[in-house]
């Protein structure tokens, strides 16, 4: 009760602002009106998307012909214990049908690209995935600040473009895009849009200009 007493309270502060024009960025619920699959669909006509299905039942698991497919998570929330669902690599013939799975193909890549949309500035950033033990890198994310693991990189134009043309087809003016560098094509490979994605972690010494740029966006 105390917890959703808080949450009650913040949103009356949030709505607040809402009426008063003050609100910079998206809403918290924007994902309600886009969610993944409908994100991933308009993302196609611009980027290559990985094969993807949402099976329950058992439903789709035979689009996958391989173990070389990764389970995630739709929408994030931890178990009633603390943990939570990350990119995973599973083989759908061994997956309880009894749950909804959010399946995808599994993309071999050197490397993470994640690019931040602030206005009409995008912030492109890289990071290696040659030491990582596993698949998902927020597993093995030190935020440490005393070393950089993304490092800024300059997106080829097309690339830049087609992310411009999500962001309109979306009518968004803030969020993260997140994609990989496929190993094998070379090929930027779309994956998702988080509308409020994290992103203090990607300039912590505020070297890059990330963080003026978020409050000039926020003040204008």
């Amino acid at each position: 009760m105390i917890s959703a007493d808080i949450r009650y309270a913040v949103r009356e502060i949030y709505a607040d602002t809402v009426r008063r024009g003050l609100r910079r960025g998206n809403p918290p619920e924007w994902h309600r009106y886009f969610g993944k699959i409908a994100i991933l669909e308009i993302a196609s006509k611009q980027f290559r998307i990985p094969k993807t299905s949402v099976s329950w039942h058992g439903a789709g698991l035979d689009n996958f012909s391989s173990d070389e497919v990764v389970a995630k998570s739709l929408d994030s929330v931890l178990t009633s214990d603390g943990k939570g669902l990350f990119t995973t690599k599973v083989n759908p013939g061994q997956l309880d049908t009894t749950f909804p799975w959010f399946l995808q193909d599994f993309i071999e890549s050197d490397w993470d690209v994640t690019v931040l949309l602030v206005g009409r500035s995008l912030f492109a950033f890289k990071r290696s995935r040659l030491n990582l033990v596993g698949i998902d890198w927020r597993l093995e994310q030190s935020f440490r600040t005393d070393s950089e693991e993304w490092l800024p990189t300059v997106l080829p134009k097309q690339v830049e473009d087609g992310l411009r043309k999500i962001s309109q087809d979306l009518n968004v003016e803030f969020g993260r895009f997140d994609l990989m560098l496929e190993k094998k094509s070379g090929e930027f490979i779309f994956l998702e849009f988080n509308a409020n994605g994290q992103w203090g972690f990607l300039d912590f010494n505020g070297r890059f200009g990330l963080l003026d740029s978020i409050v000039e966006y926020i003040s204008a």
